[in-house]
């Protein structure tokens, strides 16, 4: 995998793993919280936030995965049609350039 693939998928596991971390810390939170003496209303919270997490974390994994085929492929583009990206890295510096030289006249 090509240097700037694999910098993008690092990322992407970096968010995935932190997400995980805080799904991690809210399950330890909610098993820690009231035990036998909470009432029926953080009984209801503590069902619902598990279920939440519960549903998300396929998607998490999907979300991974798409993310990473997407980096894969614009890296790919990019190392076979350099000079295309040059040109729209240009044309997207002189746009900026032109935004930010008009409302700094004003």
């Amino acid at each position: 995998m090509p240097k700037s693939s694999k910098s993008a998928a690092d990322s992407t596991d970096t968010a995935i793993e932190e997400l995980r971390a805080l799904l991690s810390e809210a399950e330890s939170a909610l098993g820690s919280a009231g035990g036998d003496q909470a009432d029926d209303k953080i009984d209801q919270l503590r069902k619902r936030l598990r279920s939440a997490l519960d549903n998300i974390r396929p998607k998490i994994d999907e979300w991974k995965n798409i993310v990473q085929d997407q980096a894969e492929r614009a890296d790919e583009y990019a190392h076979k049609h350099p000079y295309y990206v040059a040109g729209a890295a240009a044309l997207a510096g002189v746009a900026a350039g032109l935004i930010f030289a008009r409302g700094c006249r004003r």
